[in-house]
């Protein structure tokens, strides 16, 4: 990560990220994120406030992906769609 707050570079040592989607009636998802994630450097609980804020971000922005023609509109052959 360039720049942040402090202007300094971070490094990640380690990320993994699960992400489990399931399509549930009414056009909604249940969406779980699992991360595991080691910024070297940074006490846990310096990096543990950053890495919460992030991912609300992103759980904010999908919403806004979602709605995008090429995603909103994509099929998939494998996938089956509820109805």
């Amino acid at each position: 990560l360039r720049g942040g707050t402090y202007g300094d570079d971070v490094r990640v040592t380690h990320l993994h990220n699960k992400w489990h989607i399931v399509p549930r009636a009414n056009d909604r998802l249940e969406v779980e994120l699992i991360q595991d994630t080691d910024i070297g450097g940074l006490p846990y609980f310096i990096a543990n406030v950053g890495l919460i804020e992030g991912t609300f971000a992103i759980f904010r922005s999908i919403q806004g992906l979602m709605d995008m023609p090429k995603y909103r509109d994509a099929r998939i052959e494998t996938v089956q769609e509820l109805t």
